[in-house]
């Protein structure tokens, strides 16, 4: 009953809402709950209050020092982001449910949409595309390792409408990330 007047209230939500479109906001690592909507609600007030923001909060272990755990909790979580995308496909009404990945979140979004590839193998890209309805996945300054990035784009870059990466090649926290791991970021 719960979720389905979660549902309900997003549909009439996105009834007045100028644009029919859905965000999903998906955080970096260092984030807590708390920030991770106060992020979200920073991405609908520079809409112009046109867009209806959804946070999709990861257990980050929210200390930078502690960012290997938030490495592996981000790897664990790919299920349930894959499974709310397509939930919110299937019951809500949002033209599009577009997808913004900031730093960390991309180890989140870009296996979560590799991962339909592996849920629906046999079905064809077109078919998928329309019953997922992604329309523009925005990956911001990616923290994710760039070969099994370029992978995962490959088994998802049919079925979203379109994918934009905006990265800074000075980027400290990048620089530090990909020291850490041993893999260019």
């Amino acid at each position: 009953a719960k979720t389905e007047e979660f549902y309900e209230q997003v549909n009439r939500l996105l009834e007045s809402s100028f644009d029919s479109d859905l965000l999903v906001y998906v955080h970096g690592a260092n984030c807590n709950f708390y920030r991770a909507t106060a992020q979200g609600a920073q991405v609908f007030h520079y809409s112009g209050h046109n867009a209806l923001v959804l946070s999709f909060s990861w257990p980050s272990a929210e200390n930078i020092l502690k960012y290997k755990t938030d490495v592996l909790h981000a790897k664990k979580t790919v299920p349930a982001f894959a499974r709310l995308i397509e939930l919110l496909a299937y019951h809500t009404k949002a033209r599009n449910i577009n997808i913004l990945a900031y730093s960390a979140g991309s180890q989140v979004v870009a296996p979560g949409l590799a991962y339909f590839r592996e849920l629906y193998p046999d079905m064809p890209s077109a078919e998928l595309k329309k019953k997922l309805r992604i329309g523009e996945v925005y990956f911001a300054a990616p923290d994710t390792a760039f070969k099994p990035f370029i992978e995962r784009y490959f088994k998802f870059k049919d079925i979203v409408e379109r994918t934009t990466i905006n990265y800074n090649k000075k980027d400290k926290v990048l620089r530090l990330a990909a020291f850490q791991n041993r893999e260019s970021r």
